[in-house]
């Protein structure tokens, strides 16, 4: 070879290492286990329900179980909040809906929490969390943390009805919220992890004969294609009619593309009973901003009114705030007493914002 050529071949070569050394890099996907360590330590992590925040967790620290530990990822310490005795008429009895003697799975894990209730005429449904369902501290394939009671006499007696059944491939994690519509059908919302990708999502059940048996926990589909998802604190509601069901909750997601955290809020709606849905954001907000910018959604409740339906929630910005979110579903003329409430509805939540006040907002730990 020519010196001449050598020289040619050279320079060609700096200037294509030149040229690629110039190419920005692109950034390092993150894996789900980092961004659930980003979420825990932050803000965020303090307005997750015990599932939740388990299932977070549990991400974090790359294993299935159910439970603490000495790494870091434990919960927050509640806060204590001060009893007090109604005054005035007569004490409503106080029924058990759930059976102690089935608490035997593990004599250390007793604990029914978070109730919700739905009627349809006599027909009484409980559903809340029940730990003595759960194989802890590891989440399997036969735990379910999803517990119901069901009562047909107007809740003066109650029989513990066990768990909802898990949907093919979910695990469900409790956090229920239940409701009935207009033919005495009743639904039961839950979350639910996938045993394959390990996202967080709402299922709901129905039952058609009071809330002794019932379907297994459908996963609502995320309205999202973002490779990691978590949803919590669901809240279902039924419309006008038979099957009219709406479905809200908060959620966190991360854009595939751009790695930037989103708190949303979606709301879901079926018109026959679950078997399909449509989903929707209310509003979708960056988690993280510039600085110690931080937004977070907590919670979301729904009400229907007409034809309009109403998602109350909170956006913690570093002030905590009420809001209500309509959004018209079909039409129908006329103004009714119904629709009358809802504005005193949305005329209360703003009363109530402005008497809360600013919180404090800590430094930022990303």
């Amino acid at each position: 070879m020519k010196t001449s050529t050598k020289l040619v071949l050279a320079a060609l070569l700096i200037l294509v290492v030149g040229a690629m050394s110039g190419v920005a890099a692109s950034p390092a996907v993150p894996t789900k286990q980092e961004l659930a360590q980003k979420l825990l330590n932050s803000r965020a992590a303090n307005f997750l329900t015990p599932p939740a925040r388990a299932v977070l967790e549990a991400t974090a620290r790359g294993d299935h179980r159910f439970t603490p530990d000495a790494t870091g990822y434990v919960n927050q310490k509640a806060s204590k909040v001060s009893s007090s005795r109604p005054t005035g008429g007569t004490p409503l009895p106080n029924v058990r809906v759930n059976d102690p003697s089935e608490d035997t799975n593990a004599v250390d894990q007793t604990t029914q929490s978070e109730t919700s209730i739905a009627v349809a005429g006599l027909h009484v449904a409980v559903g809340f969390n029940d730990s003595q369902r759960f194989i802890q501290p590891f989440i399997t394939g036969g735990a379910n943390l999803s517990g119901y009671a069901y009562s047909a006499d107007g809740g003066a007696t109650f029989t513990d009805g066990g768990v909802i059944a898990n949907p093919q491939g979910f695990v469900n994690l409790g956090d229920p919220w239940l409701t009935s519509d207009g033919s005495g059908t009743m639904y039961y919302s839950t979350l639910t992890i996938g045993g394959l990708n390990g996202d967080l999502v709402v299922g709901v059940a129905s039952s058609i004969d009071g809330g002794k048996s019932w379907t297994p926990a459908n996963p609502i589909p995320h309205p999202t294609s973002a490779f990691f998802y978590e949803g919590d604190k669901d809240a279902i509601t039924a419309g006008n009619g038979s099957g009219n069901l709406f479905d809200v909750w908060d959620d966190f997601t991360i854009d595939p593309n751009t790695f930037v955290f989103s708190s949303g809020l979606p709301v879901a709606h079926s018109t026959d009973g679950g078997h399909s849905w449509t989903v929707a954001y209310a509003s979708k907000v960056p988690l993280f901003g510039n600085g110690c910018s931080f937004s977070q959604y907590i919670g979301a409740q729904p009400l229907v009114v007409g034809t309009t339906v109403y998602d109350a929630h909170v956006l913690d910005p570093g002030v905590w705030r009420l809001r209500a979110r309509r959004r018209t579903v079909h039409a129908e003329p006329g103004v009714s007493d119904a629709g009358r409430l809802a504005e005193h509805y949305l005329h209360e939540l703003e009363r109530r914002r402005r008497r809360l006040r600013p919180q404090p907002h800590p430094a930022c730990q990303l």
